[in-house]
């Protein structure tokens, strides 16, 4: 739950230059694309994840963390860095923090915290001093006996 919350502040956007190197990149694969790169990724493909290493010549280079198919599966990678030519690529988009999105999961844990915190003090209060040590103070207790009678 905590990997969706945080995964819930970013969102992907096209990009109309080229990202530096180092940048969280998410690279649409065009028609061709799938058919060219299925020996190496596997059928279906519709986008690779990963960390922009370079561009040389005609070819994305990346660190790759994340392939999805067009059927909605993922697989997670461990960073193998592929080279993955630029014609085969539809759209690139950069990873950037969604604002309100974040506020609002911000207010919603904050909302939460609150009320957990008021919940566990909503027990009662405690009796209050009194210089009259005639009165009993107001929450006495009693003690309880059970009997339980045994027969042997």
């Amino acid at each position: 739950m905590a990997l969706a919350a945080v995964q819930a502040c970013y969102d992907y956007v096209p990009v109309a230059t080229m990202p530096p190197a180092g940048e969280r990149v998410s690279l649409a694969i065009t028609d061709q694309g799938r058919v060219s790169l299925a020996n190496r990724f596997g059928p279906g493909i519709a986008t690779i994840d990963g960390t922009l290493v370079g561009v040389q010549d005609s070819n994305y280079i990346i660190n790759v963390f994340r392939v999805s198919q067009i059927s909605g599966s993922d697989a997670l990678w461990t960073g193998e860095k592929s080279y993955i030519n630029r014609g085969l690529v539809g759209t690139v988009r950069t990873r950037h923090l969604a604002v309100w999105r974040t506020a609002a999961l911000v207010g919603a844990i904050v909302g939460v915290a609150a009320l957990a915190a008021g919940g566990l003090s909503a027990g009662g209060t405690e009796p209050e001093a009194s210089s009259d040590s005639t009165k009993p103070p107001q929450s006495t207790r009693i003690p309880l006996t059970i009997r339980i009678p045994l027969h042997f």
